[in-house]
C-alpha cells in the first residue's frame, strides 16, 4: 500500500484530472514544433478518421474490463471482420449496406463465441480469447492467403476536403 501512495504522490500532475488534458497539449505543441503541418486540417482529419476504430473497440472493451474479464481476441475479431469485408466487395460485390450487415454479423458470432466459452463453458476468459485470438488470426490469414486484400468500391469512396 505504501508503494501505490507513493507513486500517486510522485505522480499526482500526471493522475489528477487534469492530466491527460495536459498531456494532450503538450504533445500537440510539441508534434506542431517539430512539424508545422500537424495542425492542418487534412491532418487532424485524417487522425480522427484512424483514431475512430480504435475509439469504438476501446468502447467495446471497456465494458469487459469493467465486468472484471479480458478479451484478448479484440484486435483479431477485427481483423477478421475487415478482411471478410473486403473479400466480400472484392470476389462477390456487396455494397456497403450489405457490408456493414456482413460484418455486424461476423463480429457478433465471434463475440458470441467467445461468450459460450467464458460463460457457458466456464473456460476463464485469459485462456478462451487468448486461443480465439489465434484461430481467428489464423483463419484471416486463411481468407487473405496471407497477403492484403485490395479493392475498389465506388460505395466506399471516402472523399475528403482539401
Amino acid at each position: 500500500m505504501e508503494i501505490a501512495r507513493q507513486f500517486v504522490q510522485r505522480h499526482r500532475a500526471i493522475i489528477n484530472p487534469g492530466g491527460p488534458a495536459l498531456l494532450l497539449l503538450t504533445m500537440v505543441i510539441v508534434f506542431t514544433a517539430i512539424n508545422p503541418r500537424f495542425l492542418s486540417w487534412i491532418n487532424l482529419f485524417n487522425l480522427m478518421r484512424q483514431s475512430s476504430i480504435l475509439l469504438i473497440v476501446a468502447t467495446g472493451i471497456t465494458f469487459v474490463i469493467l465486468m472484471g474479464a479480458i478479451d484478448l481476441s479484440v484486435g483479431a475479431i477485427v481483423t477478421f471482420v475487415a478482411i471478410s469485408s473486403a473479400v466480400l466487395i472484392r470476389d462477390f460485390g456487396f455494397s456497403a449496406a450489405a457490408i456493414l450487415f456482413a460484418a455486424s454479423v461476423i463480429g457478433a458470432l465471434c463475440g458470441l463465441f467467445n461468450a459460450i466459452l467464458v460463460l457457458r463453458l466456464r473456460i476463464p476468459s485469459f485462456v478462451a480469447t487468448l486461443s480465439t485470438m489465434t484461430i481467428i488470426g489464423g483463419i484471416s490469414t486463411w481468407i487473405s492467403g496471407g497477403v492484403n486484400v485490395f479493392f475498389r468500391s465506388p460505395d466506399l469512396t471516402w472523399s475528403h476536403p482539401v
